[in-house]
């Protein structure tokens, strides 16, 4: 049975209808001298391929008649039978595809399926859009971008040549710009603004590190390679920070983003030059992140509740709120931070005495095993109502979370998220619950400030 080669590498082309005159088309170090754009990619670029490569070459009527048949209109060899003779020498496998003239609104979304139908999962994509017409610049950029996210695409190149006019009898210069650069930014645009909306950071760190990658196999100078390393190193930590948040690691979240931080100013420091433009970009992480680096750890608790309730981390908001205000209690009562992770401490004397709080402000009868707890219990009744009011709410919602509901008086699920944001002020069916997390966040702030060790 006769092998079958899977495909992976598509060189897209639009053909157009001018009369070509034969150029030397230059990219790096690299040149080759055609009439056709499509022919100098493909000889500079396969020279460092050993897959074949399907050529796509998207045609008019009016483009085959001109450039595409083997005797085109303008009476020179059409590109069809150049690129037969690659084909012949199993560099390539060439297929055209008709597209539509018109360049109305039906005609561009007619074009953008036709190009789409073409790619299949995980294509690597090299296009040539020197010869686009009109809108199809603007329509490749978004066709590779879509492809990225629908077919999981790999961007190899978008390469345009300048070609110019020159003196009568000279062979004209045409450089071949690199346009993958601007891809690129697109994808850090993409990739950041992912990481704000959601919390998350790993599609930022895997497209960073798929980018160090590929400059690897490039064998660009180490300097660059150097260069790509420090922003990877950087996601990196984003990357480790975003998942401390997700799976609650709440004595660690200070210090990562921290280093977060002082791994991004070695970022900015030494930005490459293709990178310049994502400067804005990562001003905007820094500025989203320096609340979780707060000094104070009770502050950058804080902030790590912030960030959950933001980016819908409703189970880890409820836990954090929970343990951050234990916490409080040990540093203020003057345990360590190591001291704090202790289960007894927090349970048999912090938990319990906030507890017994709530028993004595609801009047209930109590018996005192310790001593301690009673004292503490005391200090919490007297002066802070609210914030042992709230706190015993909270460990309810918090029991009905973590059990998945199987509860006997389980909450409905809008309400969870409606007690940790804001009330709204046009809302009038909110319930009086809104937003009271939020206040007892500010209860725990205030303890904190007024009893916090110097």
């Amino acid at each position: 049975m006769e092998e079958v080669r899977i495909i992976a590498i598509k060189f897209l082309s639009f053909l157009g209808l001018h009369d070509y005159t034969l150029c030397t088309y230059e990219l790096k170090d690299k040149s080759f001298t055609s009439r056709f754009v499509q022919e100098a990619l493909l000889e500079i670029l396969g020279e460092e391929e050993e897959e074949t490569i399907e050529v796509v070459i998207f045609l008019t009527d009016e483009a085959r008649e001109s450039n595409w048949e083997k005797e085109n209109k303008h009476g020179k060899e059409g590109l069809s039978s150049i690129l037969e003779r690659l084909q012949q020498q199993n560099r390539i496998i060439v297929r055209d595809v008709r597209v539509p003239s018109k360049s109305d609104e039906e005609g561009i979304w007619e074009v953008f399926s036709i190009v789409i139908d073409q790619l299949k999962e995980e294509d690597e994509i090299i296009f040539d859009i020197t010869h686009s017409f009109r809108y199809q610049p603007m329509l490749a950029l978004l066709i590779l971008h879509f492809a990225k996210v629908a077919f999981r695409t790999r961007i190899r190149g978008i390469f345009y040549g300048n070609i110019a006019a020159s003196p009568k009898g000279e062979v004209p210069i045409a450089p071949i710009t690199d346009l993958t650069p601007f891809i690129d930014l697109q994808d850090w645009v993409t990739n950041v603004y992912a990481f704000q909306e959601s919390g998350r950071a790993e599609s930022l760190y895997r497209f960073v590190y798929e980018k160090k990658e590929e400059l690897v196999k490039q064998k660009v100078p180490h300097k660059e390679i150097q260069k790509m390393s420090t922003i990877e190193k950087f996601t990196n930590k984003l990357y480790h920070l975003t998942m401390e948040l997700e799976t609650n690691r709440g004595p660690t979240i200070q210090t990562m983003a921290q280093k977060v931080l002082a791994s991004l100013d070695h970022v900015q420091s030494d930005l490459p030059a293709q990178f310049q433009p994502i400067e804005i970009l990562l001003k905007r992480i820094e500025k989203k992140v320096e609340p979780l680096a707060h000094p104070d750890v009770i502050e950058s608790g804080l902030a790590a509740i912030s960030w959950c309730i933001q980016h819908g981390l409703v189970e880890q908001a409820y836990t954090m709120l929970v343990e951050i205000l234990v916490t409080a209690v040990c540093l203020v009562k003057g345990y360590s931070i190591e001291e704090a992770r202790d289960y007894d401490l927090r349970e048999h004397y912090i938990s319990e005495s906030l507890k017994v709080a709530d028993l004595m402000l609801r009047g209930e009868k109590i018996e005192y095993r310790n001593p301690k707890v009673k004292e503490l219990a005391d200090k919490f009744a007297t002066n802070y109502t609210q914030m042992v009011n709230l706190y015993s709410s909270l460990k309810v919602d918090r029991n009905d979370l973590n059990h998945a509901g199987w509860v006997k008086q389980p909450l409905e699920e809008d309400k969870f998220i409606e007690r940790l944001v804001k009330p709204d002020p046009n809302q009038r069916d909110q319930s009086n619950q809104a937003g009271k997390y939020l206040d007892l966040m500010e209860e725990i702030r205030n303890y904190w400030k007024e009893n916090k060790p110097e």
